[in-house]
């Protein structure tokens, strides 16, 4: 505004001065007079705005340098704090790990020793202290301490490359057993005791499980191991466990939690192969070794317990510390002997390659094999006198076989039953899977297919008129198959393919039997029907939780005694499986309601196993949705239509 002013004025003034005279010379004069004061408003202006430019810029500048400095502060701090989480998280793992390899070897809580172990291990492992368990059970009168150790009955040609591993087994040695190389400590026993495989006794391996708890969720270091390569508790030949020489290299070795340690994996391994009598544990610092003898079933001494007329106990033995070097041949010519490894199996050629043993009973073993590219689960008698009840399955799992056959029912893979020559009998099915869990399964939606797989399942069977008698848990595997919609096969199915989740098999069919016929019952304890239970509980003598578990044979978990049930016929129906199958989703759903139970116990009159099992019938007849559930398994309902109605609601809540 101010410049326009004075050009305005300006303008004025010439056009005065102009009005005034003609001459030209005049007129220059006036014009070179005007032009300063036209242009220099403009000039100043200009300087004007360039000096306030200037300044701006400098002080854009300025903020600009004062703003990345802010940044590099910022970004400084940013990192610091970025190395301080680092230096922490490396703490927090070095701390998980000590805390990883110490609860690994933690005691599991597991059920009473009448049920599961016998011998020397009589106190409940989880109940008390490993220091504790050592302490009692040294002082068993079998038991013995700090024993000289046996010289080797032969001298082997082995001399010179056992002191070369111990050299070598020498450099792995820590302070602390969470720094030693486990794999190398594998690598030069493998090569050590691979010259133990033989056909009869099967390949040796040597494993690293010290972070996989696969041994009743323990985990021993390292375990030598027969037959198949994968972690396998029922193919352990011997436990090695790794501890640390200490800041000074002269950590006491052979403290009571140490050797209690070795006294617990041997006792679980014991309960996993029955018919095995000697189990060996190795303690070492990678320089020195104690050796542990667990011997069972020695007639001799007090006895822990009565089978029928004979009496059984346990031998402990701890040797006492040697070098490495005579530990390891003590146990390489310990591991020659049948009886110090694992019962050998009794499969045939035609199940293929081992893969792991899933079960091993007095009655029949199952394990998992590779059989022409393709896992299949495979079971065989171990002794000839229980083919009977293998042939038996065989029987039924053909009956069941067919084009329409639902995926929920094994596919028979072969048998040899008709195989000329053939001792022992065996047979595989497909597909494997793993145990029914609901911690398997992501959505409800998936886990209420299996069910009505199941239910599909005990259609089929009852359609071919038969009934299972064993329909809980430990019967039902879960595998990933496609789901086609409706009652699917595994080959010739011709709905659409929508997508592959979870299914649910039913196996196991040993205690199977026609339907509507009258027998005994020999089905699995916990799926007796309850009538029947009643019928023999009535006027039967009552007896007490000691005299039950007396009942009890612990070696194969058999009752030692006659029950009511082997001298009481009953007719064989449809309704029972059902019932089985509404106990079966009550105890996946909540998996404490028979927490600790006793299965076997189930038959004994009025025992506390059989007030129970009552009681929780009266329960889930008295209370929705479980109610609905009982009733409709009462009424034999074959509809799984009706039964996924019910389900779905039950899931839901």
């Amino acid at each position: 505004m101010h410049t326009h002013g004075s050009l305005k004025a300006c303008l004025d003034e010439t056009t005065d001065l102009l009005s005034e005279t003609s001459a030209p010379r005049l007129i220059n004069a006036v014009l070179w007079q005007l032009v300063p004061k036209i242009t220099d408003p403009y000039v100043q202006r200009c300087t004007e705005l360039e000096n306030n430019h200037e300044l701006e810029t400098k002080h854009h500048e300025l903020k600009m340098k004062l703003h990345v400095h802010e940044l590099e502060q910022e970004h400084n701090r940013a990192l610091r704090g970025v190395n301080t989480v680092v230096e922490r998280l490396s703490s927090v793992n070095k701390v998980v790990e000590q805390l990883t390899d110490a609860v690994n070897k933690l005691p599991a809580t597991t059920v009473p020793v009448c049920a599961h172990h016998r011998g020397i291990d009589a106190p409940i492992r989880g109940s008390i202290t490993r220091a504790k368990a050592w302490m009692e059970a040294i002082k068993h009168p079998n038991s013995k301490a700090d024993v000289s150790l046996p010289t080797p009955r032969f001298i082997t040609d082995r001399r010179q490359l056992e002191e070369r591993l111990v050299e070598e087994l020498g450099k792995h040695a820590r302070p602390e057993e969470k720094d030693i190389d486990y794999e190398g400590v594998v690598d030069l026993l493998g090569q050590y005791f691979a010259a133990l495989s033989s056909p009869a006794l099967g390949d040796m391996h040597v494993l690293n499980t010290h972070r996989q708890r696969f041994l009743d969720d323990l985990a021993p270091d390292l375990v030598l191991q027969r037959s198949s390569s994968s972690n396998d508790k029922f193919n352990i030949a011997a436990v090695l466990d790794l501890k640390g020489i200490g800041d000074d290299g002269h950590t006491k070795l052979n403290t009571a939690n140490n050797l209690g340690q070795i006294l617990d994996y041997l006792t679980v391994i014991e309960h996993c192969q029955l018919g095995r009598t000697v189990f060996l544990g190795l303690l070492t610092n990678l320089r020195d070794a104690y050796l542990i003898r667990y011997q069972t079933s020695i007639l001799k001494g007090r006895s822990r317990r009565r089978s029928g007329n004979e009496a059984y106990t346990s031998k402990l033995t701890q040797y006492r510390k040697v070098p490495l070097c005579d530990a390891l041949r003590y146990l390489y010519e310990q591991l020659q002997e049948p009886r110090a490894n694992p019962p050998q199996l009794p499969f045939s050629e035609s199940a293929g390659e081992l893969s792991h043993v899933v079960q091993r009973h007095s009655k029949s073993i199952v394990a998992v094999f590779y059989r022409q590219k393709a896992q299949i689960i495979v079971k065989a008698a171990p002794e000839e006198q229980w083919n009977s009840g293998i042939q038996n399955e065989i029987v039924y799992l053909k009956s069941l076989q067919g084009d329409r056959r639902p995926a929920s029912i094994p596919e028979l893979i072969y048998d040899t039953c008709d195989v000329p020559r053939s001792g022992l009998v065996e047979f595989g099915i497909s597909p494997p899977g793993r145990p029914l869990q609901l911690e398997l399964f992501r959505e409800a939606g998936d886990f209420r297919a299996c069910l009505q797989d199941i239910l599909i399942a005990i259609k089929w069977v009852h359609d071919h008129e038969i009934v299972h008698r064993d329909i809980r848990g430990d019967n039902i595997i879960v595998f990933e198959g496609l789901d086609v919609g409706g009652e699917s096969s595994h080959g010739g199915a011709t709905s659409e393919v929508k997508k592959r989740r979870l299914r649910a098999m039913l196996i196991d069919f040993d205690r199977a039997i026609a339907l509507g016929i009258s027998c005994y019952y020999e089905g699995g304890y916990i799926c007796c029907p309850r009538d029947l239970l009643q019928r023999c509980t009535r006027e039967s003598p009552i007896f007490t939780d000691v005299e039950d578990q007396r009942m009890v044979d612990i070696d194969d978990g058999t009752l030692s005694g006659s029950s009511p049930l082997s001298n009481t016929l009953y007719i064989t129906e449809k309704r029972h499986d059902y019932l089985s199958f509404v106990l079966l989703l009550n105890t996946v759903i909540f998996p404490f309601t028979l927490q600790g139970y006793t299965y076997q116990l189930v038959t004994v009159p009025k025992s506390r196993e059989q007030r129970r099992l009552l009681n929780l019938w009266g329960e889930l007849e008295s209370k929705e949705p479980w109610s609905s559930l009982v009733r409709e398994a009462q009424n034999a309902q074959d509809d799984v239509q009706v039964w996924s109605k019910l389900l779905g609601l039950l899931v839901w809540l």
